[in-house]
């Protein structure tokens, strides 16, 4: 006599809770054959075959049980987490806004994290406020908000949302972590350092967290421990060019050019033996191309993409914020520029472009502060057009 479904579905289950998948998978495929494709049966298989990294497999089975129940929200939600697991987005959003529209607030926040790597970020911030909305107490909805609110240049919302995600989650380094950035990039150095101080305590181990210290503290001038911190930074990840040019920036205003030298000289070895980096520049390259042919959506495309590759190409934010700006997106302009002047202090085309945005977010004594540091860096840019220079 053959075993029941029930018993086979006994026996995957135990199997899945004690981490024996293999066993799993086996158990759940009885059942399935058992019980003619009983769609929960043919669930549990899915989720085992996700859990063994079988998603070519484990896409196939969820496909299965919707096509029996096509009401299964759960089924969509699970099936929109491993197709995202592929990278697939486009399926991925279709399955997490289906679930969103049956209630799913769990789908909700997946949607606005899919729209917001598919660089749709108006779509994104509206389907994370909802997300919000529906888990007020979940610290991952308000994280992704944050940074959402943050690539679209409202750091202050981004600042907020980073907080109470730390604050529901206090043992959550990434939330402590980008609350520091984005104060940083409000200029709020102290408040800057108290979160990345709070994340230090969470991963002291962490190379950005050290690296996103000794940039701070470059910015307030405390050089000697802006050394110390780069330089940890990098005995843990020695090939960390961005650690390298900073620590170089850091070395020459000590007056230790030698040093600063043989720093700069580590990126640019780093730098041609990165493949990722010699995509982001070609992308870069590609932005500018588009620029100087007036092609102002296919160049910041491009510029976007550089970013996504190199978060810290400093000089295609300069020129993206300049970009948005020209296609009239002031508050995109704001965030972009903010977050090249915080890569790059002394980039003059950053301040210059940042004080036209400002003017036209209604911002004048922001956009005067930012034109005299642009003058004060270079007075030939600042003086020689009232239109933004990418």
């Amino acid at each position: 006599m053959g075993r029941s479904p029930g018993c086979f579905m006994a026996g995957g289950v135990k199997a899945f809770e004690h981490g024996d998948l293999a066993l799993a998978e086996r158990e759940f495929r009885g059942a399935v054959e058992a019980s003619s494709g009983n769609p929960e049966a043919r669930e549990n298989l899915a989720m085992t075959l996700a859990r063994e990294a079988k998603l070519d497999e484990a896409v196939a089975e969820f496909k299965q049980v919707l096509a029996v129940r096509p009401d299964w929200t759960e089924a969509n939600y699970s099936l929109g987490r491993v197709l995202l697991e592929k990278n697939d987005l486009e399926a991925a959003e279709y399955e997490f806004s289906t679930a969103a529209s049956q209630g799913s607030a769990e789908a909700q926040m997946r949607l606005g994290a899919v729209l917001g790597e598919e660089d749709r970020l108006a779509e994104a911030l509206q389907a994370q406020r909802k997300a919000v909305e529906l888990l007020p107490d979940d610290a991952e909805a308000h994280f992704l908000l944050g940074g959402g609110l943050q690539e679209s240049g409202d750091l202050a919302g981004a600042a907020r949302e980073f907080r109470e995600a730390a604050k529901l989650q206090p043992g959550w380094m990434d939330a402590q972590l980008n609350l520091g950035i984005a104060l940083r990039q409000m200029g709020d150095l102290p408040g800057a350092l108290d979160g990345l101080q709070g994340a230090q305590k969470l991963a002291d181990s962490s190379t950005d967290v050290h690296y996103q210290f000794g940039f701070t503290l470059r910015r307030m001038g405390k050089l000697a421990e802006a050394e110390a911190e780069l330089r940890r930074s990098i005995s843990l990840e020695p090939k960390n060019a961005q650690s390298y040019y900073l620590l170089g920036q850091t070395l020459e205003q000590m007056g230790r050019h030698p040093e600063a030298a043989s720093a700069f000289a580590e990126v640019e070895r780093l730098h041609h033996a990165s493949a990722i980096y010699a995509q982001a520049v070609t992308q870069y390259n590609l932005g500018m191309e588009k620029l100087e042919k007036g092609d102002l959506n296919a160049s910041r495309e491009a510029l976007m993409a550089a970013i996504s590759l190199w978060p810290d190409l400093a000089q295609a934010h300069t020129s993206l914020g300049g970009v948005l700006l020209k296609l009239g997106d002031v508050k995109g302009a704001i965030g972009q520029l903010r977050s090249a002047i915080d890569l790059n202090p002394d980039e003059a085309r950053a301040y210059f472009n940042l004080s036209l945005a400002l003017t036209s977010a209604g911002d004048a004594e922001g956009a005067k502060m930012a034109l005299a540091r642009a003058r004060q860096l270079d007075p030939q840019i600042a003086s020689s057009s009232n239109q933004s220079s990418p």
